[in-house]
């Protein structure tokens, strides 16, 4: 089953640029900086998605192969779990 992968309420703060976002955790004082890709993603995990449909979302918007996309999202949602910016 696809897991329901939604950003924690609290203590996260970021700013958009056009091709990054830089992310600090309150909390924990760490901070978090991505690229272009990783900026879609994180916009689509403020309302929550699931890693396949973060994977479509790469396909679609960087017309890469879905093998790629579905590498690229576990590495950047492997990272989240590791800094605790998701949801439990």
């Amino acid at each position: 089953m696809d897991r329901e992968l939604k950003l924690k309420d609290k203590d996260l703060e970021w700013v958009s640029t056009s091709d990054e976002t830089v992310i600090l955790d309150d909390a924990s004082e760490q901070y978090f900086a991505t690229n272009s890709a990783g900026s879609v993603l994180w916009d689509a995990l403020k309302d929550g998605s699931t890693a396949s449909g973060l994977a479509e979302l790469l396909v679609e918007r960087f017309e890469i192969d879905r093998s790629q996309a579905e590498s690229d999202v576990n590495d950047f949602v492997t990272q989240l779990d590791e800094l605790e910016m998701l949801e439990a």
